[in-house]
């Protein structure tokens, strides 16, 4: 079964992406050429891409933090919702991107290392996911800060083309599924229950 975050991101947060990538088609069309048309839009897709996955991240560690506090404390203990602001209090998904280190920093509250239970379930595709998610977030950061020298890097790494939203969107597809798994995983084995 998956989380209500991951239900969401292959729902709700798929059909904002398909919805920006058919405002992509509507001012290019489908053909090859017009690209000084598309780099505003390609730009959009990258930006919203990042955050959406941000937020899956955070929806994700809300119903961890959820499921770890019904497992360990009664209905309305006195102690669960000072235990939810420490969980929470200073995260980086509130303020920072969706960095992999934000994400495993905020999931090391929980006493779990994502990125060694990721690496461990999936050795030869964690890192290529986790190479999108750092190019994407240095793009969607070149893009946001409005700053050139960045942006010109990030598209000599990478052209910054609807191809590559499209890649980029699909390792992160990939990349949820996977962190779904393991978190649920590191639950279960914590809790002695399905979390969700």
């Amino acid at each position: 079964m998956s989380s209500d975050a991951l239900e969401k991101w292959r729902g709700a947060r798929a059909s904002r992406l398909d919805n920006l990538a058919a405002a992509h088609r509507a001012v290019a069309g489908d053909g090859a050429g017009r690209r000084w048309l598309t780099v505003e839009v390609n730009h959009a897709l990258i930006v919203r891409l990042a955050s959406e996955f941000q937020g899956y991240c955070r929806e994700l560690h809300d119903q961890a933090i959820d499921a770890f506090l019904a497992s360990t404390f009664d209905a309305g203990h006195a102690a669960a919702p000072i235990v939810r602001r420490l969980l929470t209090g200073g995260r980086k998904l509130d303020s920072g991107n969706a960095s992999w280190a934000n994400v495993n920093n905020d999931f090391a509250r929980l006493g779990m290392s994502i990125k060694t239970e990721l690496s461990s379930r999936y050795p030869k595709r964690s890192g290529p996911w986790t190479k999108k998610l750092e190019r994407l977030n240095d793009a969607r950061n070149a893009i946001a800060h409005d700053n050139a020298a960045q942006l010109a890097a990030s598209h000599a790494e990478q052209p910054l083309t609807l191809a590559t939203f499209r890649a980029w969107r699909s390792g992160l597809d990939q990349m949820a599924s996977g962190i779904d798994e393991v978190v649920a995983a590191y639950l279960k084995d914590l809790n002695g229950e399905e979390p969700w």
